[in-house]
């Protein structure tokens, strides 16, 4: 067997030694750098934009629908129309309701402004019986019609 000599077994293991530690400084090297790298970015981040002070509202003006529901089976094929003053209404020919049900029909209007007279007609010819009923703007009227 051959013998080793001490010295070179000693600068071998010094020369080792080195070489780990210069690994270990460097991987420090290298975490640091990349730390820095996050708080830049965290740094050039935009900040938020304060919002306007001065903000105009625009005003709105809430217009109420009025209704007009009557309650009245008036037969299979035949139509209820509604005449009156105001909200798109007139007295010479009439608006036709909507059907809703067997017995049951609906007029809407959001341009009634005041107290509006309205009387029902079965296919625009027939006129029920009694006064002239009056809806108010936004409300809705419920009303059953005798013929």
């Amino acid at each position: 067997m051959k013998k080793l000599n001490p010295k070179k077994v000693s600068a071998t293991k010094k020369s080792a030694t080195k070489k780990s530690v210069a690994k270990k400084s460097v991987a420090k090297k290298s975490a640091t750098k990349r730390t820095v790298a996050k708080d830049i970015k965290t740094k050039t981040a935009p900040a938020k934009q304060p919002l306007a002070k001065n903000v105009v509202k625009k005003k709105v003006s809430k217009k109420y629908s009025t209704a007009v529901i009557a309650k009245i089976d008036i037969g299979f094929g035949n139509e209820l129309f509604i005449r009156g003053e105001s909200g798109g209404l007139s007295w010479e020919k009439g608006l036709p309701m909507t059907c809703k049900g067997i017995d049951e029909w609906y007029w809407e209007s959001s341009t009634v402004e005041r107290p509006t007279p309205f009387k029902l007609l079965i296919n625009d010819s027939e006129w029920s019986i009694g006064e002239n009923e009056t809806v108010v703007p936004g409300a809705i009227l419920n009303t059953t019609p005798s013929f």
